[in-house]
């Protein structure tokens, strides 16, 4: 459901919303009471907010504000009577603006030029669910790339500051946390000139960070074979499994269909060329190695895990231990796609022992074809 529907009324009372709008519906029997989302920081120096929290309830055509009791993520309320219902903030209670509990999401966006799209919201299921759709447009068609959310609330209202440590344009510089659930959330757009690992930080106005993320390079292309269409009409393909930490060397290891357009761009014409390689079908671990990295080798095999393996994967990840080294705790490894937890192993047990425990766990999975073609890759390396 969306707020919109209660513009005129949040803006009379002078209330914002503090989480989504739900429509529930009771088919049979009774509730004696009802736990709300809200995304509000109420821990120490916020707990004076507390009675700017309410409840919207429509009721009889018009709308009440219902009192309610607060824990850290859900406001309960007793002998609820179905309909919408909703959290809201009082700016009228309250001098100071809520800290609050945010996400921020990061999509690659753009190849050619090589862009991503960062946004700053509340951590709310209809802001998100707006944002998914706006990136699965046919104009953006963004890919997520799944990263922790900022650990701290932040401020309501304010403005943060974004930049990265690699050469490349932000814009716009810095980010409002708006709590506007009308409407998608504003982003950033990072153009980024050179492929390769590179950090991306958020700043408060004391430019202090509150939230960072790794791009790694492999991150820069899509992890199978992807055509593009340039401004050229040229078509120009990364081979999976490319070194993308040097631009050049990908640049150089791409499949590139030179002075051919698209209807006549075929296999056979690229071979001709010797652009074309015969091993491209084959799985990301059984192709030929392009200068990969370790760290690359063990990104691709998780990446290859499905989704409910990559779960099972994490299950006995928190339960593992190596050589006295504690597990990772599973709190940590609930929202981590593949890049982040190849990343969160290695800090963890350094790269060779990450590349153990992955071995062994695959192992226990039973996934020994996937475990094989990660050893091999490795050995004849000589990593």
């Amino acid at each position: 459901m969306d707020w919109q529907v209660f513009a005129e009324e949040l803006a009379q009372m002078q209330c914002s919303p503090a989480g989504p709008l739900m429509d529930i519906k009771l088919v049979s029997g009774e509730l004696e009471e009802i736990h709300l989302p809200h995304f509000l920081c109420l821990g120490g120096s916020q707990s004076d907010m507390k009675d700017a929290v309410k409840i919207l309830h429509q009721q009889n055509g018009g709308v009440c504000l219902e009192t309610c009791e607060l824990s850290r993520s859900h406001a309960r309320l007793l002998n609820p009577s179905f309909s919408l219902l909703g959290v809201l903030f009082s700016s009228l209670k309250s001098v100071l603006l809520p800290k609050i509990h945010t996400d921020a999401h990061v999509y690659r966006s753009g190849m050619k030029p090589l862009i991503f799209h960062i946004y700053l919201m509340p951590r709310n299921a209809q802001l998100k669910k707006l944002v998914e759709e706006q990136e699965k447009s046919e104009k953006f068609r963004g890919v997520l790339l799944e990263r922790p959310r900022p650990v701290r609330p932040l401020q309501l209202r304010s403005y943060y500051s974004l930049e990265t440590n690699c050469d490349s344009t932000v814009l716009p510089g810095e980010l409002e946390l708006s709590d506007d659930n009308s409407v998608t959330p504003n982003y950033s757009i990072v153009r980024v000139v050179q492929a390769g690992n590179f950090k991306i930080t958020l700043s408060n106005s004391a430019q202090r960070a509150v939230w960072q993320a790794e791009i790694l390079g492999i991150e820069c292309w899509p992890p199978h074979q992807d055509t593009a269409q340039t401004s050229q009409g040229i078509v120009s393909t990364l081979p999976c499994g490319a070194d993308t930490t040097d631009t050049n060397t990908a640049v150089n290891q791409a499949v590139i269909c030179q002075e051919v357009q698209t209807p006549e761009c075929s296999s056979r014409g690229l071979k001709r060329k010797n652009l074309w390689r015969d091993t491209d079908h084959l799985p990301l671990m059984n192709r030929p190695r392009l200068a990969r990295t370790q760290s690359m080798d063990l990104f691709i095999a998780l990446d290859e895990l499905p989704r409910e393996d990559l779960t099972r994967f994490k299950a006995y990840l928190s339960e593992e231990t190596m050589e006295g080294i504690k597990p990772i705790p599973k709190g940590q490894l609930e929202t981590c796609g593949a890049t982040e937890l190849a990343s969160k192993m290695k800090e963890r047990y350094r790269k060779d022992g990450a590349v153990r425990m992955t071995l062994t766990i695959l192992r226990k999975m039973e996934l020994n074809d996937l475990a094989d073609r990660l050893k091999k890759s490795i050995t004849s390396s000589g990593q």
